[in-house]
Formats: structure tokens, sequence, C-alpha cells
């Protein structure tokens, strides 16, 4: 395979990476071969949960590839402090491309205390590596690591991973919408929004990536559960761990495998319990995945009950503002008289209005007509007029 061939497979790599056709391994593999490299290593920070200073540096997602892993946590609580790779950035943040000569000459490799630890630990000696852009919702990097006996990067070497990595930034990108901000999501999130039922969405760690405003109403009551810090809360002994259990189950379930755990949250006010239902939502493939949904927590309040809307009631049934009206008011009463009562109308026009009901509705009898307006699904024939206004993914 000529040059050129190698650049363009590295390059249909990435892309195929970022849809899932071929995994990252895969695309990391062909860069390694086409950069003569011997270990890669590809890192991505939220920045909405990790922030990139000297007191606190998280690391959200990890990749290496064909490195040991065994050193990876020696890495994420002490040398990365002292990666003179990360203190070069620090100092100069709008660095694109890295190697070892920007920040560290040949004669104090030995004497460096990451340098040495890196030797001891990977056999390498030498990377070349590049940071992607700070406008992105993430902050990414990747380095290639090579032995001592092949020497540092030279210019050449330098410049065609400069290439490369523009197209890396560019199939992360694409990753990430596809996984953070699909299309798929973007359609539904209205609708989620509207749902009376409370609706909250975690990532495979347990962090909170969504709730709907439902969701977001019972959190704030702080009778039962609470959601700070984009991670829910119990707030009564004993039930944080039974939803963990579940949400455990959840996260490590396989593809093949069902999973709709329920659970019974009693409330401080003394009202009925909440009942959760967790489940495991399809798996997603791209290097963030591990950040997007995957869990859904479903949350009843077995005491709020949506109220047909009187002007929907006219539109679909046809029925006047006075029938509407009492329909209203019957499901909420149950019996015809108080519903008079509470309208104020007389009995005998309750009755010639409830008439008019059961014919226009198809229904007979006044069970009949209470199980079809409660079967009618309110908050969803809302949806529509504010949805462009409803942002919950953050």
């Amino acid at each position: 395979m000529g040059a050129a061939d190698e650049i363009g497979a590295v390059i249909d790599g990435f892309y195929a990476a970022a849809v899932s056709e071929t995994t990252w391994e895969t695309a990391l593999e062909r860069l390694l071969e086409a950069m003569r490299f011997d270990g890669v290593a590809l890192y991505l920070y939220d920045r909405s949960v990790a922030v990139f200073d000297e007191s606190s540096r998280q690391l959200v997602r990890g990749l290496w590839h064909r490195l040991s892993i065994d050193s990876q946590v020696d890495y994420e609580q002490h040398y990365f402090k002292i990666d003179p790779r990360i203190q070069h950035i620090a100092r100069n943040p709008g660095t694109r491309i890295l190697y070892d000569y920007l920040h560290t000459p040949e004669e104090e490799m030995d004497r460096n205390e990451y340098y040495h630890w890196y030797q001891s630990t990977q056999a390498t000696r030498y990377y070349i590596g590049g940071q992607t852009a700070s406008d992105l919702p993430y902050w990414g990097g990747i380095t290639l690591h090579r032995r001592r006996q092949f020497g540092a990067a030279q210019q050449d070497e330098i410049e065609r991973f400069g290439f490369l990595f523009n197209h890396l930034e560019r199939a992360l990108a694409v990753d990430y919408r596809l996984n953070l901000k699909g299309g798929d999501a973007r359609a539904l999130e209205g609708l989620i929004e509207a749902n009376p039922t409370g609706i909250v969405f975690l990532n495979d760690g347990g962090d909170v990536v969504m709730s709907n405003e439902a969701a977001r109403a019972m959190a704030a009551r702080r009778d039962a559960f609470a959601i700070e810090s984009n991670a829910i809360r119990m707030l009564r002994n004993g039930n944080g761990q039974s939803l963990e259990r579940l949400i455990a189950d959840a996260a490590s379930l396989r593809p093949s495998h069902d999973c709709r755990g329920v659970l019974r949250l009693p409330r401080r006010s003394g009202k009925r319990d909440y009942l959760v239902i967790v489940t495991r939502l399809p798996r997603r493939q791209g290097i963030f995945a591990p950040w997007g949904a995957a869990i859904c927590l479903i949350i009843f309040d077995p005491d709020e009950r949506p109220e047909p809307a009187h002007d929907l009631l006219q539109r679909m049934y046809g029925l006047t503002v006075a029938e509407a009206r009492l329909a209203t008011q019957l499901l909420a009463s149950g019996k015809l008289e108080i519903a008079a009562s509470e309208l104020g109308i007389a009995m005998t026009t309750a009755r010639f209005h409830l008439a008019s009901i059961f014919r226009k509705t198809g229904t007979e009898r006044q069970t009949d007509l209470v199980r079809l307006l409660v079967s009618i699904p309110w908050p969803a024939l809302r949806f529509g007029s504010t949805a462009s206004d409803m942002s919950p993914f953050k």
C-alpha cells in the first residue's frame, strides 16, 4: 500500500468509527501503521463536568490502544498532573499539535519524573499529539507514542500527523453529535418534556443526562428524591441503595436482555408512593456513547391525573362548551350530582348534556365515558407550539 493509500485508509477509518461502522480501536490501529508509532492514547474531557486547570482534572473518557492500561489509574491520579504535555497546554492553550521538543529538551528527558515513569511502564520514549479546538463542548486530545530506538517525530511526520488530526477532530464531532445530539432525541425531546410522568435519563455512570419538567418538579418538592449536580439522590434511607441496584443492573445488562426493574419511593409528605420503572435503552457504539443516555427512569405519581382540555374535547368529539365542562368535571368528581353542583347547573340540564356526550363520544354509560377520558394522552395532544423553546439536553 502506498503512502497516499495509507493516509486515505486512516481517514476512512476515522469516519467509519464515528458512525459505528467500525471500532475506534480499528481506526487507531490504522493510524499507528501509517505513522509508524507503537501505541496511542485518545482522551476526552466533558467540559460540563471537568475544569481544565491546575486544581481539577477529571478524566472522563480514555481509550489506550497498544499501550498497557495497568498504569492508567496512576496516570489519572498522579502523573497527569506532572505531564509536560498538559503543562505546556495550560501555558499555551491555543496549541494544536504537540511533540516532545516543544517543552522538554532531550537532555532533560532522562531526569524528568514523568518521562522516566512512562518509559518504565510503556517502554516508549517519544510522542506526537494534538488537542481539539477550544469552542467544542468537550476537550479531546490524542498522543502517539514511539520507542526510543526509533527516534523523535521528524518534521515530515509532524506535518502528516497535523493533516490527519484535522480529520480526526471532525470525526469526533460526528461521533459526538450522533451520540449526544442525535436527531431522534431532538425530535422527541418536546414530547418527553410535555409528558406528565417524570422521565430521567442517565448515562452508564449514573449521571443525569436529561430530566423532563415533571421530574424536575417532583425533585423540587424534595418529597422523595432530588436532582443535584447531575445526580439523582434519594431523600429517605434505604431507597437510595435499592435504586442504585436497579440502575447498576440496567447498566450491566447485556443487549439481548430486558430490564424493567420497579421500585416504590415513599414520600415525606405521606402522599401515595411514587412508582419508578428503571429500564435499559438501546446501546450505542461511539466513543462518546458513555456520556449519552443509557438508562431511563420513569416516575409515576399516583395522585397526579392530567385534566382533559376543554378545547380539545370540543374539537375531537364536537362537544359544546357546556358539554366539555361537564365531561371534565365528571372525570374529577366521579358523580353526576357532584359535577352538576360544582358547575351550578340543574340535574335536568346535566342529564341532557350527558346524553349528548354519550352520543357524540360513542359511549353508553358513565363508566365508559370516564374510561375513555382517562385513556386519552392529553399532554401529547398539546405537544407542538412550545417545543422549540424546550432545551433539556445540556
